[in-house]
């Protein structure tokens, strides 16, 4: 924590250990795929107030948290991929990618869209928790950078009514908790989106 010595002003750092997630018995769609990973996805920090009330409103009196979720965005993407396709390589850019010089049935460059976290009142007048919201946004391209699908990948709300167990020492598990919901849903939806499907149509045709 690092605080300010004249104003009320602190930052609280939220940090993730790298999580394993569970793998589903699913078949590895039989294809090579690659993701790219930009910067600020590798790197992603978020900056916001740790309170606010019924409107959204800030009233943290200068308290902030940053959450550190670089190093979480890649783990969850590479053990999804991993379990989704039979092969699967990433890389730290377009430009490493074009320098490798191999050919991908796809590539996939999941983003953060949105990131919100805060201890406070959901709007709706409810007892005061803790709260989430974390959306992906996983593009997928075939060759030439033409794209087959733009899909956001959202967490359900995730409270607690209890602030003296989902209080700040907690804010991690609660982030923790959305990234496994995605890690669900991705598991549970991605293969069976139109666009994959066809995309799946399409790579059995070319073999």
């Amino acid at each position: 924590m690092v605080c300010g010595l004249l104003v009320a002003s602190c930052t609280t750092a939220i940090t993730v250990p790298d999580t394993v997630f569970p793998t589903p018995l699913i078949d590895p769609i039989p294809a090579k795929v690659a993701l790219v990973y930009g910067e600020e996805f590798r790197n992603y920090e978020k900056l916001g107030p740790i309170l606010r009330d019924s409107a959204g409103r800030d009233i943290s009196q200068g308290m902030k948290i940053r959450h550190e979720l670089g190093n979480n965005n890649v783990s969850l993407f590479n053990q999804l991929s991993a379990t989704v396709f039979e092969r699967s390589q990433s890389f730290s850019s377009w430009d490493a990618l074009e320098n490798a010089g191999e050919e991908f049935d796809a590539i996939l460059e999941p983003t953060v869209d949105r990131f919100e976290s805060w201890r406070g009142d959901d709007g709706s007048f409810r007892s005061p928790g803790a709260f989430l919201h974390l959306t992906y946004r996983v593009r997928m391209y075939r060759h030439q950078r033409n794209e087959i699908m733009d899909w956001p990948l959202a967490t359900h709300q995730v409270f607690c009514k209890d602030v003296t167990f989902c209080g700040m020492s907690n804010l991690g598990d609660m982030v923790e908790a959305g990234l496994r919901d995605i890690a669900a849903q991705f598991y549970a939806k991605f293969p069976e989106l139109p666009e994959v499907v066809a995309w799946m149509e399409t790579l059995k045709a070319d073999r």
